[in-house]
């Protein structure tokens, strides 16, 4: 019993801390800088392929065994040759994880390039339209993707642990660090004059441009910034799963990482980690009910998964009615010369 619990204390930490890293970079990319990026599944999608293909590069190439990589052969060599040797797969993990952050916020920095001349609801459907464009173009890339099987066979950095719920568990640690982590990055991030150079943009690109800002050029980052976060994301997930296949970068994650900034609240960081938490609550809950009834209930009328999908449209059009701001409510920046404001404020209110 003890050990079932960890398996699931290991589980729903991992989905967690992924699920607070992809909210943490939407946030930042629409709740202060009003980007909105309907195409987050892409760059999710792009770190999880580097994830994979690294991992292949580290273990089989760099020991001149040179196979196909989604081959049945390649996943035995994959698991055998982390098993030898698991500093190399280690090391392939961290690579990844900053790989996966510089190519990523490459690609989120090239795909900013048509908010340049588009409104920000073309712009959303674009980023959709592009992380279709590339699913499906990846699925015939079998040097790259291992075409429609995928690449299997990804070792976890733990695979020295001999205790699978151990060995799983330290990895939700690690998972759950790097989430905290990003969430200290765009808390120091938003809370500096540049946060301030966000929501200015976000509330009045004109206005801002009046000042002088470089309009084109702050979307661009922020799109690279977030996209690099998101590209994490992507590695985490790929190394928990242990396996990576294009099928499961559809428009429906994109659209369960629009709940969580959407219910959390917009440009509240604490909201993002909220909305994480409550998908995440979501997610495993729905998946053991559906695990649960799917063997005992035979010719139902819908598939079970599908209640989660049901749970976040009820929850969209509750928060959208009631709470439309989110259960976090956005908040002033929190700078230096904000403080200064409020002292001089409550000078005031004393004289």
């Amino acid at each position: 019993m003890i050990i079932d619990i960890l398996g699931l204390a290991a589980s729903f930490t991992t989905f967690f801390g992924v699920y607070a890293i992809l909210s943490l970079s939407l946030n930042l990319e629409y709740g202060f800088a009003g980007q909105p990026n309907f195409g987050k599944v892409l760059f999710y999608s792009v770190g999880a392929y580097l994830a994979g293909y690294l991992s292949t590069l580290f273990l089989l190439y760099l020991r001149g065994q040179m196979v196909d990589m989604g081959s049945s052969q390649a996943i035995v060599l994959r698991g055998a040759a982390a098993e030898s040797d698991p500093l190399i797969n280690a090391v392939s993990f961290v690579a990844s994880i900053f790989v996966a952050f510089v190519f990523t916020g490459f690609v989120g920095y090239v795909a900013s390039f048509p908010a340049l001349k588009l409104r920000e609801d073309y712009l959303a459907i674009t980023l959709l339209v592009a992380g279709e464009i590339v699913r499906i173009f990846v699925r015939g890339q079998e040097w790259f993707s291992g075409g429609t099987q995928g690449i299997a066979g990804i070792a976890n950095p733990f695979i020295w642990i001999a205790d699978v719920k151990i060995r799983y568990l330290s990895y939700a640690l690690v998972v759950l660090g790097i989430a905290a982590s990003t969430y200290i990055c765009i808390v120091r991030l938003t809370n500096s004059p540049y946060g301030r150079l966000l929501k200015s943009i976000r509330d009045d690109d004109m206005a801002a441009s009046s000042f002088g800002k470089k309009i084109p050029r702050v979307r661009g980052q922020v799109l690279a910034v977030g996209s690099g976060f998101t590209g994490v994301a992507g590695v985490l997930y790929t190394y928990y799963s242990g396996f990576v296949q294009a099928d499961a970068f559809v428009p429906v994650v994109t659209f369960a990482v629009w709940v969580m900034v959407v219910v959390g609240g917009t440009a509240n960081v604490r909201g993002s980690f909220l909305g994480a938490l409550i998908v995440s609550v979501i997610d495993i809950v729905t998946r053991v009910f559906a695990f649960e009834i799917q063997g005992s209930m035979k010719g139902m009328l819908f598939d079970p998964d599908y209640l989660r999908y049901i749970v976040y449209a009820v929850l969209i059009i509750v928060t959208l009615m009631f709470r439309p701001s989110g259960l976090i409510p956005e908040r002033p920046v929190k700078t230096p010369a904000w403080d200064v404001i409020n002292e001089e404020r409550k000078t005031l209110a004393v004289l």
